[in-house]
């Protein structure tokens, strides 16, 4: 109980986020500081099950000393430089249950602190909405009924901070990085856990690539909420090199429910816009909620800020 632990992107929601030694989810020097300071500052590092890929180390930022590693994977456990083949995950991990030593720690980490919109915030209704202050409101927001999915780009760098009530799910696409991924993702998460309602998080270029999906959406009765990030163009491709192919031709993407059948969507610009829209989609639960966030062209994530630090370092140094 008192060892702390952390994920990775394509590992979030596996374990319980509101647990006491939840550190954040570790994504090199492109996740949270909890994070990275407890990783790579472990004596031991137990890696159970986590890919070591481009993403997952963020971008390869990661400071991961093999001499204090323990890395199991499907049929294989690395301790430090030595490999041990054919053995499997799960006896591994039977094994080192009945041998490790429990130990209690009144420690809490306490993520939600920076984490949540304050009341004194909240009451500023006129304000323009911000990528920040967007996803602090969604973590007061979501409850243990969703599913996230969250798609590629700063959808998936901003949704990563978002810490899961403890029976949410969580949809990421980490490794193969499909644009528009989240839409078709809604559907399938729709139909397999009617229990679960989808909550997406789309930027606009993404979504010009499937919005199609939201017809069969539609046309199967499900229930998602879409937050669409309206900031005109493809906010990760313009963080590392500016131009006119990073603007897209915009849409009334709040309109588009309604060309496929169903109500129209709600677009938001500022705080008291989206407290009006929050409540809508938490009555309107048997229905298709669509909401179109404004945002300014450069409003991004932190976490993407320090991407474009480490390719431009990454650039630089070779």
């Amino acid at each position: 109980d008192g060892y702390p632990f952390a994920t990775t992107l394509l590992g979030k929601g596996v374990m319980r986020e509101n647990h006491d030694q939840f550190v954040g989810v570790y994504n090199g020097h492109m996740g949270k500081e909890t994070a990275k300071e407890t990783v790579e500052g472990a004596e031991v590092l137990l890696n159970l099950g986590a890919l070591m890929t481009d993403m997952n180390l963020g971008i390869w930022s990661a400071s991961l000393d093999k001499k204090r590693m323990v890395v199991a994977n499907s049929d294989r456990v690395r301790i430090k430089h030595h490999h041990y083949d054919h053995v499997s995950l799960k006896s591994f991990l039977e094994e080192l249950a009945s041998r490790i030593s429990r130990v209690k720690s009144n420690e809490k980490v306490n993520l939600f602190a920076d984490t949540l919109v304050s009341e004194t915030e909240k009451d500023s209704p006129g304000k323009n909405l911000t990528v920040q202050y967007f996803y602090d409101r969604i973590n007061d927001f979501i409850n243990d009924e969703n599913v996230l999915i969250a798609d590629t780009g700063d959808s998936i760098l901003n949704a990563s901070n978002l810490l899961l009530p403890e029976g949410a799910d969580y949809i990421g696409q980490a490794f193969y990085l499909s644009i528009g991924y989240s839409v078709p993702a809604a559907l399938g998460a729709g139909l397999s856990r009617s229990d679960k309602r989808p909550v997406v998080f789309v930027g606009d270029g993404a979504f010009q690539m499937t919005a199609q999906g939201l017809s069969t959406i539609l046309r199967r009765g499900l229930n998602p909420i879409f937050f669409l990030m309206n900031n005109s163009g493809y906010t990760i491709e313009r963080v590392f090199h500016d131009g006119k192919y990073n603007d897209i031709h915009g849409w009334e993407y709040h309109r588009i429910p309604k060309v496929f059948g169903g109500k129209a969507g709600m677009r938001v610009k500022t705080r008291g816009d989206l407290e009006k829209a929050l409540d809508h989609a938490a009555t309107a639960k048997d229905e298709l909620v669509f909401i179109e966030v404004v945002l300014e062209k450069k409003d991004w994530s932190n976490n993407l800020e320090k991407l474009e630090r480490i390719v431009k370092n990454n650039q630089h140094s070779g």
